[in-house]
């Protein structure tokens, strides 16, 4: 008698594949590479922890007035892009839109107005769109 005991044995040409209920599934995609190329200087600036998008700007205005304003513009978007508010705070506002999505808003007082944060993984255009309609911060161009 064996040591494995009447295991399933996996032939060395199929290391790659895993066993699963018996069966033999696929294995899994290989990565993605994290090579991306650099943002030009007139871009939002962005990052991506995982798949999610987050931009960023700067606006003249005081970060309640940019939850505010974030409220009224999604909730008055086509009804395939709109997002309605799930939880909230002065400083905060996070909308979920259609299929579940949802986009975070944040802001915070910073000298000349507000640091506003935008992250989502679908709603990328509508969170841009967004942040352009915000007046820029005292000394930096529109």
């Amino acid at each position: 008698m064996t040591a494995d005991r009447g295991e399933a044995r996996v032939p060395p040409r199929r290391a790659a594949v895993t066993l699963a209920r018996g069966r033999a599934s696929a294995p899994l995609a290989p990565p993605l590479s994290d090579a991306r190329p650099p943002a030009t200087s007139n871009q939002f600036r962005t990052s991506d922890p995982g798949h999610a998008m987050t931009h960023e700007t700067t606006t003249a205005i005081l970060p309640e007035e940019v939850i505010r304003r974030a409220r009224e513009f999604f909730a008055g978007r086509v009804p395939a892009t709109g997002a309605f508010v799930e939880a909230e705070s002065p400083r905060h506002v996070v909308l979920r839109g259609q299929g579940g999505e949802e986009v975070v808003i944040a802001a915070a007082p910073c000298p000349g107005g507000s640091a506003v944060r935008g992250s989502t993984l679908l709603f990328d255009q509508q969170v841009r769109r967004f942040l352009s309609t915000l007046p820029p911060a005292a000394g930096e161009a529109a």
